[in-house]
């Protein structure tokens, strides 16, 4: 062999150990920054479940008097907006009307000033359900966005302490939905919010809408843990009705006709006053969207992520790492094969011999001393094939949601082409 064919084949063994080295590097960040990013949030759910099973035990048989409502809970104002969504209305409503809670009320909070389907529906509804009242808009007022205005209209209209804010395509998945919120209503607490996402028994096409609310649900779970309060989603949320007022409302969004009750949380809520519920009767379930409804509700969430405070930054700053992370690990894994096939196997390369490396004719001999490179090479392949389905199948089951297998490695790998947030 010539000199030169000594050098390249040193540099492949050095691009070997150099590319054994970057793959553990970004295996360990990736690690960190998203497969145990949300074990705060994983842990909270074992927790809530374990606590709320517990506290089945102990609740109060159901009275005639109450119609199955359930006893000893804050009083509870449930708000749910309607912009000309009379069928919404009428096709969801009376899953929250049918709640076990002992005291609360449905409020309709009404975008119209007119007497149209929305207020036929629930004045229908008005004379089965006597906790149900409905708000309206006036006919006259400032340039202030229709829903917003209702929004606000209802909440100060409510009569209990307590305000949880739904959509009207927002639908519990069960009747405790309301008294699992309400076991954080306490003094020490100004915002609740509870997972919702879109209906996961729809196939691949929807996939990835949900898998991205389930993401961004997670990011702003775990900052609110943290202390860090990074807004939250528009539905499935409470606010205390004192602390609402106290904070002048969506005042500090009047311009935008979306995201009041993100930026509310990210400019008001305070460190420690944020809770979380997570318990699988306490999700609530939205219909997919049209794909075009989808791409502007993406274009929606990025202008709302744009106008949070700069923390937020912090915050998604661990997936930005990680996404640039999973890319790194692979090309490691790309250039360490690449290094080790031409070390072993490229005697009949013919661009090699026009450069005058002359490699040896017989492939080398596999010796124990390899291993030391190439097991952990290998264990580190396995792990990064492995690693992304475990940790999506621990945040799954944390926010009761099916399981999305393989369809990981794809998410991962597009993720730095998407906005995490």
């Amino acid at each position: 062999m010539t000199v030169f064919s000594l050098l390249f084949v040193g540099m492949l063994n050095m691009l070997a150990v150099a590319s054994l080295l970057v793959m553990l590097l970004s295996v360990t960040i990736l690690y960190f920054t998203r497969w145990k990013a949300y074990e705060k949030v994983v842990q909270l759910a074992e927790e809530q479940a374990l606590r709320t099973v517990s506290l089945e035990k102990n609740r109060p048989e159901a009275s005639a008097a109450t119609s199955g409502r359930r006893e000893k809970t804050p009083a509870v104002s449930v708000v749910v907006t309607s912009e000309g969504e009379g069928a919404l209305i009428k096709r969801n409503l009376e899953s929250l009307l049918n709640q076990r809670l002992a005291d609360f009320e449905v409020v309709v909070a009404n975008a119209s000033s007119e007497e149209d389907e929305t207020f036929i529906v629930v004045s229908e509804l008005q004379k089965k359900y006597p906790h149900l009242r409905q708000t309206f808009v006036p006919k006259v007022h400032r340039n202030i966005d229709q829903h917003k205005l209702a929004l606000t209209l209802g909440i100060r209209s409510a009569k209990a302490p307590w305000v949880v804010v739904m959509l009207p395509d927002d639908v519990p998945e069960s009747r405790d939905w309301l008294y699992h919120l309400s076991t954080h209503f306490t003094n020490d607490k100004d915002v609740v919010f509870g997972y919702s996402n879109y209906d996961n028994s729809i196939g691949s096409p929807g996939r990835r809408a949900v898998f991205q609310n389930g993401k961004r649900f997670l990011q702003q779970a775990q900052a609110a843990l943290e202390g860090k309060a990074v807004g939250c989603g528009g539905t499935n949320v409470a606010f205390r009705r004192e602390w609402f007022l106290q904070s002048g409302g969506f005042v500090d969004s009047l311009e935008v006709p979306y995201g009041e009750c993100a930026l509310l949380v990210d400019a008001r809520a305070q460190e420690g006053r944020v809770a979380v519920e997570l318990h699988p009767d306490a999700v609530t379930r939205r219909t997919l969207p049209n794909a075009s409804v989808l791409t502007e509700l993406y274009n929606v969430a990025d202008d709302i992520f744009s106008r949070l405070q700069g923390r937020v930054r912090g915050v998604f700053v661990n997936d930005a790492v990680a996404g640039v992370a999973i890319y790194v690990a692979w090309l490691s894994v790309v250039l360490f094969v690449c290094a080790r096939w031409l070390f072993f196997g490229t005697v009949e390369c013919a661009f090699l011999t026009a450069w005058g490396v002359d490699l040896p004719q017989e492939t080398p001999h596999y010796e124990w001393a390899y291993l030391a490179l190439d097991l952990p090479a290998l264990l580190l392949g396995v792990v990064l094939l492995l690693a992304p389905i475990w940790a999506a199948k621990r945040w799954c089951t944390a926010l009761n949601e099916r399981n999305f297998g393989i369809y990981v490695w794809w998410f991962e790998l597009l993720q730095p082409w998407r906005n995490s947030h």
